[in-house]
């Protein structure tokens, strides 16, 4: 569970922070970008049932021009999940990171909102769940991630409150708690050279905490990961580390291959 959670806000990670000249995602139809995931000693991860290393992959497949922007839709194809059960809630969570829609407009770049729509399914599940003297309900909020393109050093990006999740147990109990997912203290720090796999790349190094909370009413509680990623202007996130709260590296993403940029 551990894993699927850090994957999962990899792919939000990389969906957020990958925002026309410094587009910060290709706008070229049918360009390619493919990723590899290291463990906290920098191997590769793998797979446990294939033993295949993990990766991450997605082509744009569509772009137009409407009149609220230019429109980009990019498919993925992934092995991250490959060890989860198959099952409904897999099935239809693969589906809906398969495709993923991002709008450019008066700079800015919004973005789909992936923990939302993985959180809107959790809660047709939690509705399957409710039976008997108890009954439970689960409403999900998250705003698209906005992303401006003019990024300089020493600039301070929005916070963004991602997800919210409301949760209401009545019946034997009464109870409602929340949970929220929040990018907090968003900074440009740098501008550097970055070399992968794919090639070396001037990136603009942008750090940002990633805290998940939850308030039970008497009982508070919470989580935070610090992300840091290398953005290239032309392509968008090139390297990707996440650390936990003891700041310590929990895992490394790579642009390991690039085709038609």
């Amino acid at each position: 569970m551990k894993k699927a959670v850090l994957i999962l806000i990899s792919i939000l990670a990389y969906v957020s922070l990958n925002a026309q000249d410094a587009s910060f995602i290709p706008t070229k139809e049918g360009a390619v970008c493919t990723y590899k995931y290291l463990d906290a000693k920098g191997k590769p991860q793998t797979v446990k049932k294939t033993k295949e290393e993990t990766f991450l992959r997605y082509t744009v497949s569509k772009i137009t021009e409407e009149a609220d922007g230019m429109h980009i839709e990019i498919l993925n194809e992934t092995n991250l999940f490959d060890e989860l059960e198959q099952n409904e809630v897999n099935t239809k969570l693969m589906e809906d990171i398969k495709k993923m829609n991002f709008r450019i407009e008066n700079n800015t770049l919004y973005a789909d909102n992936m923990l939302a729509k993985t959180s809107a399914l959790m809660s047709s599940q939690f509705e399957k769940m409710a039976s008997g003297d108890m009954k439970m309900d689960m409403t999900t909020e998250g705003q698209q991630v906005r992303i401006p393109l003019d990024l300089s050093v020493g600039q301070t990006l929005p916070e963004e409150e991602v997800m919210k999740i409301t949760m209401k147990m009545t019946g034997i109990m009464n109870m409602t708690f929340y949970t929220t997912t929040t990018y907090k203290n968003r900074k440009v720090e740098a501008k550097e050279d970055i070399t992968t796999p794919a090639g070396t790349f001037n990136c603009y190094k942008v750090c940002y905490d990633l805290e998940v909370g939850m308030d039970m009413g008497m009982m508070k509680q919470g989580a935070t990961q610090k992300i840091v990623e290398w953005l290239s202007p032309e392509i968008g996130t090139v390297k990707q580390e996440t650390y936990n709260q003891k700041g310590k590296l929990e895992s490394t993403m790579l642009l390991s291959e690039t085709k038609n940029i």
